[in-house]
């Protein structure tokens, strides 16, 4: 009898011991580690959106663009998104090399930032991705401001040309995101903190396949800071007439 008492009384502690152990380690889960989880649902759940802002126009003495933007087409890639098949897929699609992207994959840190890959691209191009957007999973299409020169050739030498920011250019100016275009030469060069904007930043909330399904309103957006306009004393007309000229000259 005293052993069958011994053994109820063991076997009762084993089990209120269980017990106390699965309370602790759901206090632990839900409260001590609850946060930690919410926070990477979270990551999963929410990404930063950058909103490129468009650089200032440049303008003839008589106030004619001589310099401004216009919309283009862009494709970006989500790195914790895309699998090795996607990403031969896009590369087809796009005619670019599979290193290109590894390369930009490198130049940013943040592994849920979208990283452009491609603009300006073909509607050929966007309509062959956007009839294939559900088997490619983290690709994302978009619109973006380009720079454009209404007269093209004729004022390259004095306005310069913007292009693609390199990786040593954003270790030395911190304030340039790796998809931002910067001036080469000319105005486009000199007066590039005048002309350059601020991007804009939003929260989207993503699916499983990291697609855009919505902004997030409770946290507040960063708004655009648009670049300054940049008032020159270059003369369209005279330009075109001298232009003319040494055509007519060399002939």
């Amino acid at each position: 009898m005293d052993k069958n008492i011994t053994k109820f009384k063991l076997l009762r502690n084993i089990i209120v011991v269980a017990f106390v152990l699965i309370i602790l380690s759901t206090i632990r889960l839900q409260i001590i580690e609850g946060k930690k989880y919410y926070r990477l649902s979270d990551k999963n759940r929410i990404r930063q959106k950058r909103i490129p802002a468009p650089r200032g126009k440049i303008f003839d003495r008589n106030g004619i663009e001589i310099a401004n933007t216009r919309p283009g087409f862009y494709v970006s890639v989500i790195r914790t998104s895309i699998d090795k098949t996607t990403l031969k897929k896009i590369t087809r699609i796009l005619n670019i090399n599979e290193k290109t992207i590894e390369e930009k994959f490198r130049m940013e840190k943040n592994p849920y930032m979208p990283v452009k890959i491609a603009h300006d691209i073909s509607y050929k191009q966007l309509s062959t991705i956007e009839e294939n957007m559900d088997i490619l999973k983290g690709i994302e299409v978009g619109v973006e401001p380009l720079r454009n020169y209404p007269y093209g050739e004729l004022f390259c030498h004095l306005l310069g040309y913007v292009g693609e920011i390199t990786h040593a250019e954003i270790k030395s100016d911190g304030n340039y995101s790796i998809n931002a275009y910067i001036g080469r030469m000319g105005l486009e060069e000199y007066y590039e903190n005048h002309l350059k904007g601020t991007d804009g930043i939003e929260y989207i909330e993503v699916d499983a396949r990291g697609r855009e399904v919505g902004k997030i309103t409770e946290k507040r957006p960063t708004p655009i800071v648009y670049g300054k306009h940049l008032y020159t004393t270059i003369d369209l007309a005279l330009t075109e007439s001298v232009a003319v000229y040494l055509e007519n000259y060399e002939r």
